[in-house]
């Protein structure tokens, strides 16, 4: 895990102590193409580093229409907003 947060830029900067740290407090996860992997009003209280693929930022219209607001790649971090 340490290898992997060593890539993304937010977590280059930190010690390998501080890295150790965030490893035993995150998790791995795989989802196939088309999972959802939170929506809009969950808690904002996870943040997610996205390592390969893509994550379609998107929200629905009152009459169901899909309207994409962001895709976010690989590597680059995705913090779940919550409210304020």
């Amino acid at each position: 895990m340490i290898q992997w947060l060593k890539k993304v830029s937010l977590f280059d900067k930190l010690s390998d102590d501080q890295l150790e740290h965030i490893s035993r407090i995150a998790r791995r996860r795989s989802l196939s193409a088309g999972s959802i992997l939170f929506q809009e009003k969950d808690p904002g209280n996870v943040f997610y580093v996205v390592l390969n693929g893509s994550i379609k930022l998107f929200t629905r219209s009152a009459g169901g229409e899909e309207k994409v607001l962001s895709v976010v790649g690989g590597r680059r971090q995705l913090r779940r907003a919550g409210p304020p």
